[in-house]
């Protein structure tokens, strides 16, 4: 199993272009899983010292645009978290696993069995910022 792990540049006018960079190594090194970083499909939340409303409500509709994208990126299989709105108002953050073969699982359960004859290649990339 070939695993990419990365890091992207979640600011505004960034993350497309780093995506389609992210693709591209994707297919070059015929990755079969990537591992997202956390809630990276808008702009970090955390920086707010406390939530934003309208920041929060754009970044769960950033990801939920860019989570229905996935399958552009070329990997059988993603993991990754999104932030979202619970019925009562508060915010979280939410691991999803994404596979070729199903779509989008909001929960995580048993990803797959780790056998002696399983051999995994890791492959780390960094998507540069763009200038």
């Amino acid at each position: 199993m070939n695993v990419t792990v990365c890091q992207l540049d979640n600011r505004n006018g960034y993350i497309v272009p780093m995506l389609e960079k992210l693709s591209t190594h994707i297919q070059e090194n015929h990755s079969d899983f990537l591992l997202l970083p956390e809630m990276c499909f808008s702009e970090w939340l955390a920086v707010d010292p406390a939530p934003n409303l309208e920041r929060w409500y754009q970044a769960v509709a950033d990801h939920e645009i860019q989570i229905s994208k996935l399958a552009e990126l070329g990997a059988k299989a993603v993991l990754g978290t999104r932030p979202i709105v619970l019925k009562n108002g508060s915010f979280r953050n939410e691991a999803y696993i994404w596979s070729a073969a199903g779509g989008s699982h909001f929960s995580l359960g048993s990803v797959g069995k780790k056998t002696p004859e399983n051999r995994h290649n890791f492959s780390l990339v960094l998507i540069k910022s763009i200038t």
